[in-house]
C-alpha cells in the first residue's frame, strides 16, 4: 500500500512537472513570436510590418500593390517606332484622356504616337509645353485606356520615403520598367539647358531620388508608396564618378499650370523686369563688412517693373525670396518661376548695408 501510494505521489510529480514545462515552453514561444524578428514575417499588413512597439516598417517587396494602381496609366511616347520618352494618364473626359510628360521629349512636335501598357498604339495631340518648367500635356482619344494616375503632392512627402518609377527607358523593350529607392532631397537647384535654346541655361527646381533613371524615363512618373504621382523624372548627372543622383520635376509645378496647357495657352512666367549682376561674379562684395557671396545686384530698374514704386533702389542687392536663399540670376528666376502671376511673396534686399524685407505682387513683362 505504501509503495502503492510512493509511486502515485511520483507520477503527479512527473504530471506537474510535464505540464509545467508545457506552460512554460508555451510561454517562452509566445515570447519568441513577439519579441524576434520572426514576429514581423507574422503581422505582415498590407505592405507593412509591425514591430512589438506597434511601429509599421515599409517593405520594398510589398510595393506590387503600388505598382498595379498605376502602371496602365503609364505611356511610352514613340517616334519613327523607337521610345523617346514615357509619360502618364492624369485626366479622362467624355471623350479625351489627358498625359502628362517633358517638354523635351516633344520639343517641336505637335502630334505623336503613343503605346499603352498592352501595346496598343495611338496618336496623339500636343495641347501645351513650357521649356522653362520642362512639361507638356499631350491628349489621345480615351478608348482603350484603362486606368487613370492619382495626383499627390511632393509636399508631403519626406526625405527617406520611399519612391519608386515606371517608364521606357532606353528601348521600348524595357517598356513598363520599374525601379525603387528613397527621396533623397528636396527644393534642389539643377542647372541645365532649357530645350529650345541651345546656350541658355537655367535652373530647374527639382526633387532628388536614387531610384534609378536612363534615356526614356524622362516624363514618366515619380510616385509614392501608395502609387500616387508626387513628380514627373526629367534628368539625371552622368558623370563618371556620379551615382545614383536622379532629379524629378515636383508635381506641385505641373498641377500649377495645367488649366493653361490643357487651353494651348503659353505659360506666362513672373519677372521683376530688372537688369542684374551676380554677387558671385564680384572678386570681392561687402555688407556692413562681411563678404556676402550670394544674391543679384540690381543695375537697372526697368520701366513698368514692380519695383518700381518700391523703395528698392539700384545697387541693391536681392538676397531672399519668401526666405529662399537667392545665389545668383538663374536662381532668381527658377524661384519666381515657382509662382503663379498675382502671387505675393516676401522679398528681401540689403539696402546701404542693412537688410529690409517689403512683400510685392508678381507680374509678368507682358
Amino acid at each position: 500500500m505504501k509503495l502503492k501510494n510512493k509511486i502515485q505521489k511520483k507520477d503527479i510529480k512527473e504530471l506537474i512537472l510535464l505540464i509545467s514545462s508545457f506552460i512554460l515552453g508555451s510561454i517562452f514561444t509566445i515570447i519568441l513570436l513577439v519579441f524576434s524578428p520572426l514576429n514581423l514575417m507574422l503581422n505582415s499588413n498590407n505592405g507593412t510590418t509591425i514591430t512589438k512597439d506597434k511601429t509599421k516598417i515599409y517593405e520594398k517587396s510589398s510595393l506590387s500593390s503600388a505598382i498595379s494602381k498605376v502602371e496602365d496609366a503609364v505611356i511610352t511616347i514613340m517616334n519613327d517606332g523607337d521610345a523617346i520618352g514615357s509619360g502618364f494618364i492624369y485626366k479622362v473626359d467624355n471623350k479625351y484622356a489627358y498625359i502628362l510628360t517633358n517638354e523635351h521629349v516633344i520639343t517641336g512636335k505637335d502630334k505623336g504616337k503613343i503605346s499603352l501598357s498592352n501595346d496598343i498604339e495611338k496618336e496623339s495631340t500636343v495641347l501645351g509645353s513650357d521649356s522653362y518648367l520642362d512639361i507638356a500635356v499631350l491628349r489621345t482619344t480615351k478608348n482603350d485606356i484603362k486606368k487613370v494616375a492619382t495626383l499627390s503632392s511632393s509636399d508631403k512627402t519626406n526625405i527617406g520615403d520611399v519612391v519608386f518609377t515606371i517608364g521606357t527607358p532606353v528601348d521600348k523593350e524595357y517598356k513598363n520598367t520599374v525601379t525603387s529607392g528613397i527621396l533623397s532631397g528636396k527644393d534642389r537647384g539643377v542647372k541645365t539647358k532649357i530645350s529650345n535654346y541651345s546656350n541658355k541655361d537655367i535652373v530647374m527646381n527639382v526633387l532628388q531620388i536614387d531610384a534609378s533613371i536612363n534615356s526614356g524615363n524622362s516624363g514618366g512618373p515619380l510616385l509614392n508608396a501608395n502609387g500616387e504621382v508626387i513628380g514627373i523624372c526629367t534628368l539625371k548627372i552622368t558623370e563618371d564618378n556620379v551615382e545614383g543622383l536622379g532629379f524629378a520635376i515636383p508635381i506641385e509645378t505641373a498641377k500649377n499650370h495645367l488649366k493653361e496647357l490643357e487651353n494651348k495657352k503659353d505659360i506666362k512666367h513672373p519677372t521683376l523686369n530688372i537688369e542684374t549682376e551676380d554677387v558671385e561674379d564680384k572678386y570681392e562684395y561687402k555688407n556692413n563688412n562681411k563678404t556676402l557671396d550670394y544674391g543679384v545686384i540690381i543695375k537697372k530698374i526697368n520701366k513698368n517693373s514692380i519695383l518700381e514704386k518700391t523703395n528698392i533702389k539700384e545697387n541693391d542687392v536681392i538676397t531672399k525670396i519668401n526666405n529662399k536663399k537667392i545665389r545668383n540670376y538663374l536662381y532668381l528666376n527658377s524661384e519666381l518661376y515657382k509662382y503663379n502671376i498675382g502671387t505675393t511673396i516676401d522679398l528681401t534686399y540689403i539696402h546701404n548695408g542693412s537688410e529690409n524685407k517689403i512683400k510685392v505682387t508678381l507680374t509678368s513683362s507682358e
